[in-house]
């Protein structure tokens, strides 16, 4: 049985009484702290007060990559293609920027854009990575392309073994990526870096 309470507590602590509420919830007879849906963003969640979410957070707001597959009574995995299941093995960099701001109401002012195409800070990214827009590596910062080490699909791959491909990242078209004089880019461990034409 789980039952959901709202606990007050109160410590001593020299001489003064520290007040804090604690989210309980009894399971089997024991209190645990409760970090479900009603408790979001409270100070438990890694993101709290104000935050982004864009190419410079992890994570990042990118489309999710499918891995579609089934296995048979032999215990073999394949690909599933049914129902128009189609995999997608490539994230797509765009500006969208998700800024978060706590109010002092303890409500939350929700700002969407999508201008936000420069990196903030340093990143290592991995995968099957493609530009379509533009992206701006400032300051001293650093973008590192480097192996996927997450199983991500069926096979282990012959070259970097590792049961996930090589990461690229492919300039697409009206593409543009602009470093300045002291950012760096990294293309490190097999990863490839594609320039295509018209980029």
């Amino acid at each position: 049985m789980k039952t959901a309470s709202n606990v007050c507590v109160e410590r001593e602590g020299e001489g003064e009484r520290e007040r804090a509420e604690l989210k309980q919830l009894i399971v089997n007879g024991q209190w645990v702290r409760n970090d479900s849906m009603p408790f979001l963003m409270d100070e438990r969640d890694v993101f709290q007060g104000t935050r982004a979410f864009n190419l410079s957070s992890n994570p990042a707001p990118v489309n999710t990559t499918t891995f579609y597959n089934t296995s048979d009574d032999d215990g073999n995995i394949s690909i599933n293609t049914s129902f128009g299941l189609v995999n997608n093995e490539t994230i797509y960099l765009t500006g969208l920027n998700i800024r978060m701001e706590k109010l002092s109401n303890d409500d939350y002012k929700v700002t969407i854009d999508w201008g936000h195409n420069r990196l903030d800070n340093s990143v290592a990214w991995t995968g099957k990575i493609a530009l379509p827009e533009s992206l701006y590596v400032y300051d001293d910062d650093t973008l590192l392309l480097k192996q996927n080490n997450t199983p991500c699909q069926i096979n282990r791959n012959t070259e970097t073994l590792q049961f996930a491909p090589i990461t690229t990242f492919d300039c697409q078209e009206n593409s543009q990526l602009t470093l300045s004089n002291t950012s760096r880019l990294i293309v490190s461990e097999k990863s490839e870096f594609y320039i295509q034409a018209g980029s």
